[in-house]
């Protein structure tokens, strides 16, 4: 086969794929946007609606966990950047990104420990009713109200 057919299967193939490829993404219904905000600020919006006396408990654990939370991610960060340059770097060892993915598994527990310890205590510390209000909801749908 010469060289210009080959060239012309490859454009018909090329348009075909980029055809299917539009049809399928035309095709599936829009997703809702995920929401971004953190817990921390979703669970702060929520705690409005609460009572005083329940809303200076809830504001009272949140500020002692917040900084154990943020110490978390802060250090996964800090690890997933190490990682990266580690491993775009000549002095990759694997030795040392063995070591760095450890500190990473390590901060994400730290910080995914002390937000669980943290929704515990505000789940202690409130009746029934309101821990509906306070609680993040599932992915995908809205706020009690």
């Amino acid at each position: 086969m010469e060289r210009k057919q080959w060239i012309n299967i490859a454009l018909f193939a090329s348009l075909g794929f980029n055809l299917f490829a539009l049809g399928f993404m035309l095709g599936k219904p829009p997703q809702p946007p995920m929401d971004r905000k953190p817990h921390f600020e979703r669970i702060l919006q929520q705690v409005k609606q609460l009572p005083e006396d329940q809303r200076a408990k809830v504001k009272e654990i949140i500020k002692f966990y917040k900084p154990l939370v943020r110490e978390g991610f802060d250090d996964m960060r800090a690890a997933r950047e190490d990682l990266d340059s580690l491993m775009r770097s000549e002095d990759y060892t694997r030795e040392e990104s063995e070591m760095l993915f450890a500190t990473l598994s390590e901060s994400a527990e730290y910080a995914y420990e002390n937000a669980q310890m943290m929704m515990m205590d505000i789940a202690d510390a409130l009746p029934p009713e309101s821990r509906a209000l306070v609680m993040p909801p599932p992915r995908g749908e809205e706020p009690a109200k």
